[in-house]
């Protein structure tokens, strides 16, 4: 009969042991990346950009255009982390909740906030490169406990455990001579479907932004004279 016992205490355990692994695996969705019009940037996935534009200083910048969304109809504890995993020149900047900074080097770099209900964010991650180059990183999101407290007489947000493990997409800007980017295929992978910059399906390339579906399921962005 002990032996019996045991061996149900053990089974028990391996079960619980798995149980908790595979929740700690499963993908939270209460935040998603998306773009200014609200598509979502699946898990998995790489977002490719390649629009260089002047900002006000005369510094070449290209923009990834990301947010970050809170789903749920409440306030919500985020931490996003970023890796940096090649930055050959430049300067990559990266927000969240206003809270900016600016990296050259690679490595990660992590920000917590509280997004309010159904708030986005713009995360302003862009790249100043200095010359024709990518930069690759990676993003990623948790679920963080969130607390307001009185500390000192004022209150203040106090940041916990992760408690929700969310998605990680993969963010390549590339810089290069712009005579060298209208091809259509890209990687080994051909245009599926483009798009303008409201989400309007196009037959044809148009002059401007267009966002490129390929093959590959990857999703870029290329900038037509």
């Amino acid at each position: 009969m002990k032996k019996i016992f045991t061996l149900i205490l053990a089974l028990f355990a391996t079960y619980s042991v798995s149980y908790a692994q595979s929740g700690a695996d499963e993908l939270d969705e209460t935040f998603k990346f998306v773009t200014a019009d609200g598509t979502e940037v699946p898990n998995g996935s790489t977002w490719t950009v390649n629009v260089a534009e002047q900002n006000d200083f005369g510094t070449t910048q290209i923009k990834s255009g990301l947010f970050l969304k809170n789903t749920l109809g409440e306030k919500v504890g985020a931490q996003v982390t970023l890796d940096v995993k090649k930055i050959p020149n430049g300067n990559l900047l990266f927000c969240m909740l206003g809270n900016c900074s600016s990296y050259d080097t690679v490595g990660l770099q992590t920000k917590q906030g509280r997004l309010n209900e159904n708030a986005t964010d713009d995360l302003q991650l862009e790249w100043e490169p200095t010359a024709y180059e990518e930069c690759v990183t990676t993003l990623h999101v948790d679920v963080i406990e969130a607390v307001e407290k009185d500390v000192e007489g004022s209150k203040q947000i106090v940041y916990g455990d992760v408690i929700g493990n969310g998605p990680t997409i993969t963010v390549k800007f590339v810089y290069a001579d712009p005579t060298g980017i209208h091809s259509t295929t890209h990687d080994g992978a051909s245009v599926v479907a483009r798009y303008n910059a409201l989400g309007q399906r196009l037959s044809a390339p148009q002059k401007g932004l267009n966002i490129l579906v390929l093959s590959n399921g990857k999703t870029i962005k290329q900038y037509q004279k």
